[in-house]
């Protein structure tokens, strides 16, 4: 497959773009991060599995919330024939996504960084929520090179006492990744907003 060709930034404003990467376990808070982000810092929220959950609720015929919402770990109303053994929407959606991924890396990283680089030039602080693979980070690096537009990419990493991950890979290509940026959250929304306030200096 040849290269794809890196995105184009829209405006020529030298503003910087800051683009902080979210990883961490799944029910670690990384959602409700980017949400305080979004709500009381101002950021904007996007996300790689945006095109992904559309494209599976097209395909399925599930309603969109189910991958929208807490019922995307609910059981499936019915089997799904195209990925039979999928129990759960987030099933559909690592399944899906595997399928897609096997044939384009960079299938998901593509829209989302499109969208950033062309969003209006005060548009400077982007959160995406779901940082999962390594690849997604070197594709966007890589592709932020290629621009002439100021991009300052940030890795961050949420952790949170308790929560066992499941043996999905999805869930473990980051587990070693070096982080710019660490939230510890202790559970409650109150606790979480302490944690951002204390690395709010690094982003």
């Amino acid at each position: 497959m040849p290269p794809h060709p890196p995105p184009v930034a829209r405006n020529n404003d030298t503003m910087t773009k800051t683009i902080l990467l979210l990883s961490g376990w799944a029910r670690s808070g990384k959602d409700a991060a980017a949400a305080l982000l979004e709500e009381e810092k101002g950021w904007h929220r996007t996300a790689f599995a945006e095109p992904l959950k559309a494209c599976v609720a097209r395909v399925t015929g599930l309603p969109a919330e189910l991958f929208h919402t807490a019922a995307k770990d609910w059981p499936l109303p019915a089997p799904c024939p195209l990925y039979p053994t999928a129990r759960t929407p987030r099933d559909l959606l690592l399944q899906h996504a595997l399928r897609d991924r096997a044939v384009d890396p960079d299938v998901y990283a593509r829209p989302v960084l499109q969208q950033i680089l062309e969003s209006p030039p005060d548009a400077t602080e982007w959160v995406i929520s779901d940082w999962r693979y390594r690849r997604e980070a070197d594709y966007i690096a890589e592709m932020i090179a290629a621009t002439s537009e100021p991009v300052r990419l940030l890795r961050g990493r949420v952790l949170r006492p308790g929560v066992v991950p499941s043996a999905d890979p999805s869930e473990h290509d980051l587990d070693d990744e070096l982080m710019d940026i660490v939230i510890h959250n202790a559970g409650s929304i109150s606790d979480l907003r302490d944690a951002l306030r204390c690395v709010s200096s690094h982003m």
